[in-house]
């Protein structure tokens, strides 16, 4: 299940890798989380796209989590284990876990309630709630104070 202040954390540790995925909407919705380094296969034969990776890198291998994606990560690993490269299974299957999604665009979903209305930034949800609520401008602002001035504590 998604917890939103181990998000950053999550990130930080996916920075540590370049992302494989299917395809452009799955590279947008990663950006928006600030995921950096994420490759796109976008219709390109496998073994094309194989050869055109940098060597020196380690890979998350991360299409969708159904059976079409399922078959696709198969695919793409064989092909990287053939040419030698380093994956990381373990971050695929915990980024599924950690986010509990099908599909990668599903991301744009979890970014887009994150992202602060006022500034169009990433932030967190404490803020989101509780800086930000008209609730609390209300609660606190000099009108409330004025009309509550004649409750008295019991």
């Amino acid at each position: 299940m998604f917890i939103p202040h181990e998000l950053d954390k999550l990130v930080d540790t996916i920075n540590e890798f370049s992302v494989i995925v299917e395809g452009k909407k799955d590279k947008r919705a990663l950006e928006k989380l600030g995921v950096k380094n994420i490759f796109a296969i976008s219709g390109k034969p496998i073994d094309d796209f194989v050869n055109l990776l940098p060597r020196d890198r380690r890979y998350i291998v991360l299409t969708d989590f159904d059976e079409e994606g399922e078959i696709k990560n198969k695919k793409i690993r064989r092909f990287l284990l053939k040419y030698r490269f380093n994956i990381n299974e373990g971050m695929r299957r915990r980024m599924r876990d950690f986010f509990g999604i099908t599909k990668v665009e599903e991301l744009i979903k979890i970014s887009k309630f994150m992202e602060d209305g006022y500034y169009g930034e990433i932030s967190s949800i404490n803020c989101k709630i509780f800086n930000r609520s008209r609730f609390y401008c209300r609660w606190r602002g000099r009108k409330t104070r004025r009309d509550r001035s004649y409750i008295w504590p019991d």
